[in-house]
């Protein structure tokens, strides 16, 4: 007599992007902005101008529409008290799981019961754009080189799916 018996999980991650900081990584450590000697320096000052609560889309595009206007990078001095002051991309994923198990007959050479196992699993199972978190800034990705300052460089993995077969005994 075979008796089955089915098993189904999930786990749902949702959460706000990482702080990040608006950088000049390319710089000079013997011109340097606010003389400690090391870089990347924070800019001397943030004027505002930052996407509130962007879209995925807006975050590709990117959330600052004009990084040379938003933030002073030639003044001099202690730089600007906007540390970790942005939120990057945020983070939305549904992990399911189901499967199905299968009491196989005792076998006479084996002298116990075995038992069979199948089982599926979805990663991110609605296929939701995940945006990677923002670089720390280098020289393309700093203030300076507005190119891809406040950008993600790449999307994580889209839907994984996966099939296990196990037979136990």
């Amino acid at each position: 007599m075979f008796v089955t018996t089915w098993t189904l999980g999930g786990v749902f991650d949702k959460h706000s992007g990482f702080p990040f900081s608006a950088l000049i990584g390319s710089c000079d450590t013997n011109n340097d902005r606010n003389g400690d000697g090391y870089c990347p320096d924070l800019p001397f000052q943030y004027f505002g101008g930052a996407i509130p609560s962007p879209t995925k889309q807006q975050w590709i595009n990117g959330i600052f529409p004009n990084p040379a206007a938003e933030f002073d990078t030639t003044t001099r001095g202690a730089g600007c008290d906007c540390r970790n002051i942005f939120t990057g991309p945020g983070y939305t994923s549904l992990d399911v799981s189901f499967g199905k198990n299968f009491n196989l007959p005792r076998a006479r050479f084996i002298g116990e019961s075995a038992k069979l196992e199948f089982r599926s699993n979805f990663f991110n199972a609605l296929n939701i754009l995940n945006l990677e978190s923002l670089a720390p800034a280098t020289a393309p990705t700093d203030i300076k080189n507005t190119g891809q300052f406040g950008r993600p460089l790449d999307g994580l993995s889209g839907r994984v799916i996966e099939f296990q077969l196990r037979l136990s005994f």
